[in-house]
Order: C-alpha cells, then sequence, then structure tokens
C-alpha cells in the first residue's frame, strides 16, 4: 500500500517568471519485499513547463535527467525490469500538452520524496500578472492512500521595480473568491519596508475542501510604462515587454482632435475608449443534451452579460445555436444596439439545451454571416452622407465557440473540419485589414485535475482549432462557467492593436522570439526576447576561436538598440446624435522605442524565458503539423529536430522530452585489466575525453592522479599555468574505455583563449570546486555557463566533485566551524539542483570516492553517446536474420551526432534560425 503523508506547493516569482514547486512524500508501507508501482498524473497550466525533477529515495538525492522521449522511456522500463528505484514523468497524451505521468517503483518500507518543478512566464490580463496553480485532489483514484490534513502552500514574490495590488490566493472553484474561507487559510502576508518583496502562506484543508486551483494576481510598478528591458549579461539574453504603443507614437494619417469622440471607460486606460477596434463577433455556442443543466445556465448568464457589454453602434454581432441543427438568432450579423441585444438575451433565456452536436456546420455558417457582412459593408465603406459621415468597414473578426462534446452529427471527423474551417476562413480578397478571422474555442468540462477531465471532450481538436485560426483555446471547469467566460469576454471585448510587428537593429540583436502578433488586447502586453550579438572576433583567430576584448563588449552592452512597432488601431471619429452607427477609423501608427541596456545586470532567468517562449512557439507548430491531413514521417522529424535540442539544453519536460532518474542497485566495478592489450574479436573501445573545470587549488590535477596513477603527491601545490593530458585504460561492467583527462589552467583570466581548443570534441565535464572555499562553489554557475558558451554541453554527461572533504573539519585541533560546512553543503544541493547535474563528495588525498565519481561520469556517457547506437546495431543484426519489418528504419536509435547530421542534410523546409540551430549542435555533437 502507497501513502500520501506529506504534500505542499511553493511558488517564487521573480520578474514574472515563475517557478512552482509540488512537493510529495510518500511511502510504500508494504511488507514483503517486491516493489510496489506508484503512477499518478498532474496537470498544469497549459502555459508551463516542467523543468526540474528532484527524488529523495531513503535519503538519497537523485536528479531528474531530460531525454528523449522513448530513450527516457526504455531505461526506466530496462530499471524496473531490474527492480531498480525509476521514476519517469512523460507526456502520456499525444494532444494534451499540459498533463503529464509520474511513475516510480517503491521498494516496500521505502519512502520517496517528490519535487517537482514547473516554471512559466506570467501572462498579463487586464494589467494584473496572475499565476493559476492546479491542485491534484483525487488521489484515491490511483489507490493512494492520502494520510495529511493540510496542502500547505507559499508565494515569493519578488520585483525590483515594486510590488502593488497583491490578490491573496483565491480559489475560482470555491463558492467565494476570497481567501480564509474554510477551505483555504491564509496564515501570513509580508511585505518588505521597499515593496519589492512579498510573502504570503496558507493551507488547503486536505479532505473536505473542493479547490483544486490556486490564483494569484499582482501588479508590478512601472509595467505601465511603454516599455521594459530585463537583461543577462553572462547569456547576453534580454527580454522585452512592451505595454504601451500607442502613447507618442506617429501616425501615418492624423485625425484633428476635434474629430474624435470623447474618451470615457476605465480609470487605467489613459487613452480612454478613443483607441479600440470595433468588433463584429460572431457566438456559437453548443446547446446539445449535454449541455443541460447547470452548464447551460452559466453559458447563458455569461454569454447574456457579454452581449450588453457590446459597444452600442460600434459593434456588430452574430447569435447562433447547434445541435443537431444550426439555429440562427440573428439572421446575419447586425449592429448592436439596445433594440438587437435585448432580443438577442431574450432568444438566449428561452432556449433549451438537448440534442447532438453538428460542429462543422455551426462554424461554417458563422463564418458566412462574417463574409456576408464583410461583403455588404464593403459596398457602404466609401458613402457617406450628412447624417452617419464617412463609413469604413474596419472590425476586429471573431467566433466564439463555446462546447463540452465531440462532433457526432455531420461531418463528426475532427482533423477534416479543421481543414474545412481553415479552408473557409480566408478573407485576403475580401477585407483589406485582416487576413482571417480570429476563432477562440471554450471547451466546457469537468473540474478534476487527474486524467477524468482529458476524456470528457476532445481538447486537442479544440486547440487545433483555435491555433490554425488566430486565436486561443481554454479549457474551463464546470464549475466556474460563467466566471471564466465572462473573464475571457471582457478581455476579447477590448482589442487594441492589431497587425502587429516588431522590428530590432539587425546588426545588434540575433535569435529573436515571435515579432509578429495578430492581435493585442486592453490591458495586457507583447513579449520578445532576443540575444544581443558579440562583437566581431580578432581576425587573426583561428577559425572558429574568436578572440573578444571584453572592454569593448562591456561597451557594446552599454549601446543602446531600438524597437520599431507598427501596428493598426482604431480612433473613434465624432459623430451626430442621430447617427444610427458610430465610426472608429484605421490608423496605421508607428513608434521607436530607444532601449537603454543596463550591463550590469545579470538576470538568470532571462535565458530561461528566451528558451521558454522559443518551446511555446515551436509547440504551436507542432500543433499545427500533427492536424495536417498529408504530412511526411520525415518532414515531422525535421521539425522536430530543433526544439528536441532546446529542450534538451534548458532540460524541460516538453512534447519532445521527458525526464529520468534511476537509483541503480549497488554495482561491482570491473577494472583488473588497467592496461589491457589487444582486444578479442567483437570487443569494442570507446574512446572518451574529458575536461576538468573549476577554480584554481580546487585539486583538479591531484584528482586526476589519483584516479591514473592512484598517487597523491603532497608536495604538489603549484598552479598549473599550461594544458595537461592523462590517458587511463580500464574495463568497466564489461565494456572497455580508453579515457583522456584534460586539465587545465583554473585562473579565470586565462579561460576564453583557452577554451575552444580544450574542450573541443569532449564527451563529459568533471567541475571541481573545494568544499572549504565556497567562493569555489559559488564560481561553479559560471564556469558551466563559460562551458556552455563554448561547446553546448549535455547536462547528464557532467558531475560536480566537490573535493579535499579531508580538511572539512578545520583545523587540526578539531575546532571546526559545522555551520560553516552544513552552509556549504547547502550552497552545493541548491547549486547543484538549479543546474541539473549530480554531484560526488570526495578526497584525492584520502582516496574516498574519486574511482566512484569517474566511473558514474564514464557510465553515464556511455549510456547517452554510445548505449543506444550499439543496441541498435544489435537490433539490426537481429532483424537481419528475420527480415526487416515494413517501417522499421522509421524507429532506428541514432547517435545524437549521426541524427543531427542526417536531419541537417535535408533542412530544406526548416526556417533560416533553425538550421543555425542545428548547425550548433552538430558543432557540439561530440560533447553530447
Amino acid at each position: 500500500m502507497i501513502t500520501l503523508t506529506n504534500h505542499c506547493i511553493e511558488a517564487s516569482i521573480s520578474d514574472r517568471y515563475a517557478s512552482i514547486d509540488y512537493l510529495y512524500n510518500f511511502e510504500n508501507t508494504s511488507n514483503g519485499s517486491s516493489s510496489s508501482e506508484l503512477k499518478f498524473e498532474i496537470t498544469i497550466d497549459p502555459e508551463a513547463f516542467i523543468s526540474h525533477f528532484v527524488a529523495d529515495i531513503d535519503g538519497e538525492l537523485f536528479y531528474g535527467k531530460t531525454k528523449e522521449q522513448q530513450e527516457a522511456k526504455k531505461q526506466y522500463d530496462e530499471a524496473k525490469k531490474k527492480d531498480e528505484n525509476a521514476i519517469l514523468i512523460s507526456k502520456p497524451y499525444k494532444d494534451i500538452s499540459n498533463v503529464f505521468r509520474i511513475k516510480t517503483n517503491i521498494d516496500a518500507q521505502s519512502k520517496v520524496s517528490l519535487r517537482i518543478t514547473i516554471q512559466q512566464y506570467l501572462t498579463k490580463k487586464f494589467h494584473f500578472n496572475q499565476l493559476n496553480i492546479q491542485i491534484l485532489r483525487n488521489f484515491e483514484k490511483y489507490n493512494i492512500v492520502r494520510a495529511f490534513e493540510h496542502i500547505a502552500f507559499k508565494f515569493e514574490l519578488k520585483d525590483k521595480s515594486g510590488l502593488f495590488d497583491i490578490s491573496i490566493p483565491c480559489s475560482l472553484s470555491s463558492s467565494s473568491l476570497l481567501a480564509n474561507s474554510d477551505d483555504i487559510k491564509v496564515h501570513k502576508q509580508v511585505m518588505n519596508e521597499a515593496n519589492t518583496q512579498c510573502t504570503i502562506s496558507g493551507t488547503i484543508h486536505g479532505e473536505e475542501s473542493s479547490v483544486n486551483e490556486l490564483v494569484l494576481k499582482y501588479k508590478v510598478k512601472g509595467e505601465q510604462a511603454d516599455s521594459v528591458l530585463l537583461f543577462d549579461r553572462a547569456s547576453r539574453t534580454f527580454c522585452h515587454i512592451i505595454s504601451d504603443i500607442i502613447s507618442d507614437s506617429m501616425v501615418e494619417a492624423q485625425v484633428q482632435q476635434h474629430d474624435v469622440e470623447e474618451g470615457g471607460g476605465d480609470d487605467d486606460d489613459k487613452h480612454g475608449n478613443k483607441y479600440l477596434i470595433p468588433r463584429r463577433v460572431v457566438f456559437v455556442i453548443d446547446k446539445s443534451g449535454s449541455m443541460a443543466g447547470s452548464r447551460w445556465n452559466k453559458t447563458v448568464s455569461a454569454t447574456a452579460m457579454a452581449l450588453q457589454q457590446l459597444r452600442v453602434y460600434y459593434d456588430r454581432y452574430g447569435l447562433i445555436f447547434f445541435d443537431d441543427s444550426i439555429k440562427l438568432v440573428t439572421q446575419s450579423v447586425v449592429i448592436a444596439n439596445e433594440q438587437n441585444v435585448n432580443e438577442s438575451v431574450q432568444a438566449l433565456q428561452s432556449e433549451n439545451a438537448g440534442g447532438s452536436t453538428n460542429i462543422n456546420d455551426a462554424l461554417l455558417k458563422a463564418i458566412e454571416l462574417i463574409k456576408r457582412d464583410i461583403v455588404s459593408l464593403n459596398q457602404e465603406a466609401d458613402a457617406e452622407d450628412d447624417v452617419n459621415g464617412k463609413k469604413y468597414n474596419f472590425f476586429m473578426n471573431q467566433i466564439i465557440f463555446i462546447t463540452d462534446g465531440e462532433p457526432n452529427r455531420g461531418e463528426s471527423d475532427t482533423k477534416r473540419i479543421i481543414v474545412n474551417v481553415k479552408n473557409a476562413n480566408d478573407l485576403q480578397d475580401i477585407d483589406k485589414y485582416s487576413s482571417k478571422i480570429n476563432i477562440f474555442s471554450f471547451g466546457v468540462g469537468k473540474d478534476a485535475n487527474d486524467s477524468a477531465w482529458i476524456n470528457d471532450l476532445n481538447h486537442s481538436f479544440l486547440k487545433s482549432l483555435s491555433v490554425n485560426n488566430n486565436g486561443l483555446y481554454q479549457r474551463i471547469k464546470h464549475t466556474t462557467i460563467d466566471r471564466t467566460l465572462t473573464e475571457y469576454y471582457q478581455i476579447l471585448s477590448k482589442p487594441v492593436l492589431s497587425n502587429i510587428r516588431v522590428q530590432y537593429d539587425d546588426d545588434l540583436v540575433h535569435d529573436l522570439t515571435q515579432t509578429r502578433f495578430n492581435t493585442l488586447y486592453y490591458g495586457n502586453d507583447l513579449i520578445v526576447c532576443g540575444q544581443m550579438k558579440r562583437m566581431k572576433h580578432d581576425e587573426n583567430a583561428a577559425d572558429g576561436e574568436a578572440k573578444y576584448n571584453e572592454e569593448d563588449e562591456q561597451k557594446q552592452h552599454d549601446i543602446p538598440f531600438t524597437a520599431t512597432i507598427s501596428a493598426i488601431t482604431g480612433k473613434q471619429l465624432k459623430s451626430s446624435q442621430q447617427a444610427l452607427v458610430k465610426v472608429s477609423k484605421p490608423i496605421n501608427i508607428s513608434k521607436r522605442i530607444k532601449i537603454g541596456v543596463d550591463s550590469a545586470q545579470n538576470n538568470s532567468n532571462v535565458e530561461r524565458i528566451w528558451a521558454y517562449l522559443k518551446l511555446q512557439d515551436y509547440a504551436k507548430q507542432k500543433i499545427m503539423y500533427d492536424d495536417m491531413l498529408e504530412i511526411d514521417d520525415d518532414e515531422k522529424k525535421e521539425s522536430d529536430a530543433v526544439p528536441l535540442s532546446l529542450a534538451m539544453k534548458y532540460r524541460f519536460v516538453t512534447p519532445w522530452t521527458s525526464m529520468v532518474v534511476v537509483k541503480k542497485k549497488n554495482r561491482i566495478f570491473e577494472d583488473t585489466q588497467a592496461e589491457y592489450g589487444e582486444l578479442l574479436s567483437g570487443d569494442r573501445e570507446h574512446k572518451i575525453k574529458l575536461i576538468t573545470v573549476g577554480d584554481a587549488n580546487c585539486g583538479k590535477t591531484s584528482l586526476i592522479v589519483r584516479f591514473v596513477e592512484n598517487v597523491f603527491d603532497a608536495n604538489n601545490a603549484e598552479v598549473t599555468m599550461n594544458v595537461n593530458c592523462k590517458n587511463k585504460k580500464l574495463r568497466v561492467n564489461e565494456k572497455y574505455f580508453n579515457v583522456s583527462l584534460w586539465d587545465t589552467v583554473g585562473q579565470e583570466r586565462h579561460s576564453q583563449s583557452l577554451a575552444p581548443i580544450y574542450m573541443r570534441n569532449a564527451n563529459g565535464v568533471v567541475f571541481v570546486c573545494d568544499i572549504n572555499n565556497k567562493q569555489s562553489i559559488a564560481n561553479i554557475a559560471k564556469w558551466v555557463q563559460s562551458v556552455n558558451q563554448t561547446i553546448h554541453f549535455d547536462k547528464n554527461n557532467a558531475i560536480l566533485v566537490v573535493n579535499k572533504s579531508d580538511l572539512q573539519h578545520g583545523t587540526k585541533d578539531g575546532d571546526g566551524d559545522d555551520e560553516d560546512e552544513q552552509g556549504a553543503m547547502d550552497m552545493i544541493k541548491e547549486l547543484t539542483s538549479n543546474l541539473g547535474i549530480d554531484y560526488v563528495v570526495t578526497s584525492a588525498k584520502d582516496n574516498i570516492n574519486v574511482k566512484q565519481s569517474f566511473y558514474k561520469l564514464i557510465e553515464s556517457i556511455y549510456d547517452t553517446t554510445f548505449g543506444a547506437n550499439e543496441q541498435n546495431e544489435q537490433n539490426n543484426n537481429n532483424a537481419d536474420s528475420k527480415g526487416f519489418a515494413d517501417g522499421f528504419d522509421r524507429f532506428r536509435f541514432l547517435s545524437r551526432g549521426e541524427q543531427i547530421d542526417n536531419l541537417a542534410e535535408r533542412s530544406e523546409m526548416l526556417s533560416s534560425e533553425s538550421v543555425m540551430f542545428t548547425r550548433a549542435a552538430r558543432k557540439s555533437s561530440a560533447c553530447c
């Protein structure tokens, strides 16, 4: 029997980048010797990724390693066969990106603690940064006994610009939106004097509560300015947050002030309602039998409110109900006026749910209504009269689609529906301001965050439908239909800009995330990330070995660059009181923002934000690829190559990767033949290059000498001034290895000139620090950054060797500082957890754990670099004897270098950006 003894949630937010830790303590209370498999699923925010994973198995820490999905599953299955403790985090449902399955086998009477870290960049809604945390409650479904009373939570908010309007965590699924209800108790909320840091902690009732979601909202001072830049000097990465484009912009067609309607609206809107694009929106609402009851009543309530909030005489709308047939409440798209809205609300409130679900015809009819209205208004666009004045056929075209089921009447093939809608949704020949209608889909389903909601309706279909039509998909929990719909209705009711393009100085920045946006809504913002280019390298340097002048590069960072933003907005024109239609004129705007770079900034989150947004872009592309009716498998593999490399480098669990950890049974390493002779036929020698990296005087040379020669020279205390290399041949677990160990200078000022030659073709990295020197521990992060910039190494093939444990207890008389030693170990644990690498505490002098640390790294390198390929060769040999099965080549396992080279040869369909990334990956393939 597996028992969950404790569960808590911790979240830290810095510069809008959130890191959420889910902590679980499990215990297998079963008697006997066999292990039990624990399996459960968690739901996270659709815009988040799992990024870290740490397991404490009977007091020993293990760190999750990111691998390609099939490779991770294979490693987990093999460990399970050997009855070894193994944990796998994977994405079990091909079409659901935000559900993850955790599988582990726990020995009888063993305890396992799991810390799963989720990261995401917070989106802004109506000026608030918002974090939604999903909570799994139904553990009984997974045969897990719950043995705790409360779920504890803690939030740490940090922003040097200042925090305000912080909303205490609340639950959208509870009867009250306020904290300190029976379900949620906030025990502490503390803000520092500078208002830059806030801590909130509390508990959620563990058993009787129905709370399965926490929501935190807050604002940041300065984000109301036109833009903010976050910068990380170490990686030369920036994050540009754009909030206000209209102020101080250049207007292509100026409108005299006396022609402009006076603004009103929200106090926070500095432009009033003058700059909003009028909407042409059709509501398409499922009224099939499954929507009956509270689902229908809440949908009606929210939609009636949305109709009443349409901008009178500006917006145009239509209303369609569908079950097995299509019912047009409005026979065409009509102007939003009091009479039309009242009639539509009455029709909405008098309708009852019942029947089957004909999604295809309902959406095609909505597209037809909008197209017909565009053509009709085109004929009037240039007309003007004394009452209504000049007309402009300028609207934001939207379809708001609400359903809770699968299509089961008419066309039921979801891929065919996507193609039908995509083909019909083409406005290029009739609308000069937009090429297609934005389709926003809302799927109404179960509340639970376990796997029950996945099969409730076809989420992947609805998401693909929206992504392919410039919209978004939102899952809506049954109990919160009215609140969630109302929130999104409000956001979609205020489009401010369309056709947005952001351009930067090409000679200063590169590798940008998305720079073209379809729409910006009121109270939201745009995020663009990229990297500053390095200054040109020394012409006399060897090819690929650039020499940089650090002072010149510092000056480059201080040079401001510019962003030019172009877009279209709507400006409301004055009209007479008798006018039956009010007019918004389309205005082309352009704004040039001069961006100052603070070169002193070292914001480590920025690079991960950049990688996160890149992967989000690729995930959207993947959805569009996967729903094409005809696409070659090779094309899919090519499109997956770049995001796979990116996810592996930054250790995100994505649609391309999984995370695995294995606690191997104690193994006896055999190295009886330290210098083996000629190998027998069939034996293979594996050549491995290891590099040691770390501060001077940490004992790198002593570690290598101890490992290779098994000696320790106490008199050899001189700092290494040149590159040294030693070789060792050894046999580990019946595999033969020829290992070269490279030892170099540990002084940072020499690192850039030696690094390219020293690190080239390295298979693994041994980072070394002195356990008695906290500065050497802190500097490991810099060494990781330096190595990563040179070879983009795989962190699965790296280890931190914490040396000089023989000196750990201070002076010879035993008066060491235990608190200081504990502080050093805490630093090491936090550092390796953040970096995603393992550590081993050693003593080269006393020969403690030296051999084990190198063997552990060699074993990992074999698994990631040689093992899969050799297994593939064995499979090929077996297949030769039996005959090749159809399609076998599609699943061949290649070494990473071979795979990247193969993909690069067929890279015609990749973007130029993808090709550049593939070349960089190929360059580093020898070491990862």
